[in-house]
């Protein structure tokens, strides 16, 4: 294919002093019959580009790399991001034989490669393997899955010196797989041997449509990890019937309403109810479809950035920094299917007063929850980061989009009690209406900064911010006309935002102290291999978090911002009372 290359454009190829082309080599042999390519001209890039997506679209679902180590990572970038693109489950293999470990962590992380593999013994010295192995296993555990095989192809084979030989030598490159085995035939009969003949890898090719590898019953493991959680959730479900059936039917017999209801009329009370809260998440997926549309579109056809380094960065932000936020956002989504039923008994039976409470003490419980989370993935951002997404390359910038979007935590936690409680008062359209709005005003800013500014995935993070706050303030406006003032606690705010300075300033303390105290000692310096420095790191944190959680709950309790009264209205009170009074924070 070359050929039509060399007489087009014969620049983007790298040339002998004679004017000839360059062939390229590897351990002291050269490749006469091949050109080298000079992948310091971009337009290379494109060129290597558009042609996977040429057998992309006949069909081809994956491309091995061979000797990928001899392209610069920026270069893989590229050309990995244009073609996921368009075909995004396309597979990169990369052949690391030949290359450096170094290069190959590189490849893997920078140029986005799925997979790489190796020989286990490229060397025969005791020194020299201790060295690879080393360098080979910490690639695998923190940059990407690199298998390592015990001879290749391009190499003599292991017989030819003897077969004790090969079968040692093949013995300790299994048992030194990260992976735990190496070669599909390997994956194939350990499959087999352990879960019967049924199962296992099946490999089908097609002409005109390409070629597909399938885990058989595999792909089942996923499926039955949902579906038991929802059948574990069930069975709980019923044993809490169960236990309270004679009750449940004591209330339902003591029950004077008057009349029974259809079974028409209970669905369409269902589908009223669950309708809205069905569109409020539609709307919320939207929001990141639509932020994601508007931000590829604008950079690279409106500011004329590189593919490579759109889709690179946006992967950053959600990828990495939404992940991490949306975890503790996950616990007030809790807290708000919890409440929602006993707000709306207390709004049924029209006590006002009651109902105020309990949506005042469900707020409370979440902003008590939700600003020590905020303050915590500010000032410890990047030890978070690092914890869950070691890539060195990445880790500076995805600590910053973290440090600045943990603002969103505060606020996304406290709108969705909000909106549990206006759905529970017989608001049911509000909360929709107000994402709506919310989501308009947000793309508007997106639009703005990234057509105005340079600010690129910050810009993103502007409009997420601009969408909590909005949200949290509409929804605060409508309880307050519908429900009146006293809702949400605005003045009891005070004491668990200052207590939740302090221990983010504490606990960053901490964790500084402890880590150039390593420093000093030279471990988990920036120079150390990353899983040395992942390490240092985690070490480091888990007093910091300790820390953090004693500075937070003694402060809470020295500024009087938690009583007794509010524990025993929290789940497990009294055990919280209890541990309270046992580290002498209430009397």
């Amino acid at each position: 294919w070359a050929s039509t290359l060399q007489v087009l454009h014969p620049e983007l190829f790298k040339k002998n002093n004679d004017g000839s082309f360059e062939s390229p080599g590897a351990w002291g042999v050269c490749w006469e019959d091949l050109c080298k390519l000079d992948f310091s001209d971009k337009r290379l890039w494109r060129e290597m580009a558009d042609v996977l997506l040429h057998w992309c679209r006949l069909g081809i679902d994956g491309f091995r790399c061979d000797a990928g180590y001899m392209v610069p990572a920026e270069a893989w970038e590229y050309i990995t991001a244009k073609t996921r693109l368009q075909y995004p489950d396309t597979i990169f293999l990369l052949e690391g034989l030949g290359g450096s470990v170094d290069v190959t962590r590189s490849l893997l992380e920078s140029g986005s490669m799925n997979w790489a593999y190796s020989e286990s013994f490229q060397q025969f010295g005791y020194d020299s393997e201790r060295e690879y192995l080393g360098k080979a296993l910490d690639c695998f555990c923190h940059s990407g899955l690199l298998v390592n095989f015990a001879e290749t192809h391009d190499n003599s084979r292991l017989a030819a010196v003897s077969t004790a030989w090969a079968v040692q030598r093949t013995a300790a490159a299994a048992l030194l797989a990260p992976a735990g085995g190496f070669g599909m035939a390997n994956v194939n009969e350990r499959i087999r041997l352990n879960f019967g003949k049924r199962y296992g890898m099946e490999i089908a090719s097609v002409r005109g449509q390409g070629t597909t590898a399938e885990a058989v019953y595999g792909a089942m493991g996923s499926a039955l990890g949902t579906g038991s959680g929802v059948l574990a959730a069930l069975i709980f479900m019923a044993a809490v019937y169960f236990l309270n059936r004679k009750r449940i039917r004591s209330m339902v017999g003591g029950d004077t309403t008057a009349g029974t209801d259809s079974y028409r009329s209970i669905a369409r009370e269902v589908i009223r109810v669950v309708t809205p809260f069905i569109l409020s998440s539609f709307v919320l997926n939207l929001t990141t479809s639509l932020n994601q549309t508007i931000y590829t579109k604008i950079l690279m056809n409106a500011r004329g950035f590189e593919e490579a380094s759109v889709t690179m960065h946006y992967g950053i932000f959600s990828r990495k920094a939404t992940v991490i936020t949306n975890i503790p956002i996950s616990i007030a989504t809790a807290t708000s299917a919890a409440v929602i039923p006993h707000i709306s008994s207390a709004y049924a039976t029209g006590d006002r007063a009651e109902t105020k409470r309990r949506c005042c003490q469900a707020v409370w419980l979440t902003a008590l929850i939700a600003l020590p989370c905020t303050a915590g993935l500010i000032f410890l951002a990047e030890p978070v980061t690092m914890i869950l997404f070691p890539q060195r390359s990445s880790l500076k910038e995805a600590s910053l989009l973290l440090a600045l979007l943990a603002v969103t935590v505060f606020f996304y936690s406290i709108s969705t009690i909000t909106t549990a409680i206006l759905q529970s008062t017989e608001h049911m359209n509000l909360p929709l209406v107000n994402a709506g709005a919310a989501l308009a005003v947000q793309t508007a800013v997106l639009v703005l900064l990234l057509r105005k500014t340079d600010l690129g995935n910050y810009a993103l993070v502007a409009a997420s911010i601009v969408y909590s706050v909005m949200i949290y303030a509409a929804n605060e406006y409508f309880l307050r006309k519908y429900l009146g003032r006293g809702v949400s606690p605005g003045r009891k705010y005070l004491g668990p935002v200052l207590a939740s300075l302090a221990m983010g300033i504490g606990s960053a303390a901490v964790y500084r102290i402890i880590r150039f105290v390593f420093s000093m000692a030279g471990f988990g310096t920036e120079t150390d291999p990353i899983h040395t420095q992942y390490f240092a790191n985690l070490i480091a944190f888990i007093p910091a978090f300790i820390a953090a959680v004693l500075i937070y709950e003694s402060l809470l309790f020295a500024l009087k911002s938690v009583t007794e009264s509010d524990l025993l209205a929290m789940p497990k009170g009294k055990v919280l009372v209890r541990f309270a009074k046992k580290l002498r924070w209430i009397k």
